[in-house]
């Protein structure tokens, strides 16, 4: 049969008086403490967009959503990871990935149809016509009223217009002068 030895304590000298000194704390700094992402103003805001729109506000959709939902922006996937690891450094690339087209079906963002090697993402969903430089892949909005949308044809029995997408493709000439700063970010180059 086994016998259990009972754990031993320190032994102190017989003639030592108990001590009557209080037990030394736990030192915190021997301890790594997480940095969690600090709360920025209109982070309320961002939540209760995103609940509306049926989504949990979560750390990393609060991230995505302050570099897109704040103002008008063009972005791609990796320029949104980019932006957001300011906000919330752990924020993965699977993530943003995943969230972007969450955020179109829900109706917070658009992907625009450019053809370009990667999809942009406007965060205007309004119909509103854009321009395309076609060697920079910067995309810009167009002031609304330089499209007359009043003027489409009346559809055929049976259908109704789903969505509009304008695109507006430029190239610079030689003799170009930078256009006026808009609500851009520069976007991939098109493929092929």
């Amino acid at each position: 049969m086994l016998q259990r030895t009972p754990a031993r304590r320190p032994s102190r000298p017989r003639d030592a008086a108990p001590s009557t000194a209080p037990a030394a704390a736990p030192s915190l700094r021997s301890c790594a403490v997480p940095q969690l992402p600090q709360a920025h103003e209109g982070d309320v805001q961002l939540a209760q967009r995103l609940q509306r729109a049926g989504l949990q506000p979560t750390r990393q959709r609060l991230a995505i959503a302050r570099v897109l939902l704040r103002q008008p922006t063009h972005m791609h996937a990796d320029q949104v990871l980019q932006a957001a690891r300011t906000h919330y450094p752990a924020l993965s690339r699977a993530t943003v990935y995943s969230t972007l087209p969450l955020l179109v079906q829900h109706g917070l963002l658009r992907a625009l149809p450019l053809g370009l090697e990667h999809q942009v993402y406007d965060s205007r969903t309004d119909a509103h016509p854009h321009l395309l430089v076609e060697e920079t892949g910067e995309v810009m909005d167009l002031p609304p009223d330089c499209i007359r949308w009043d003027a489409l044809p009346a559809m055929a029995s049976g259908l109704e217009i789903a969505g509009i997408d304008l695109v507006v493709r430029v190239r610079r000439t030689t003799s170009a002068t930078p256009a006026p700063a808009a609500t851009s970010a520069p976007a991939p180059r098109r493929a092929g």
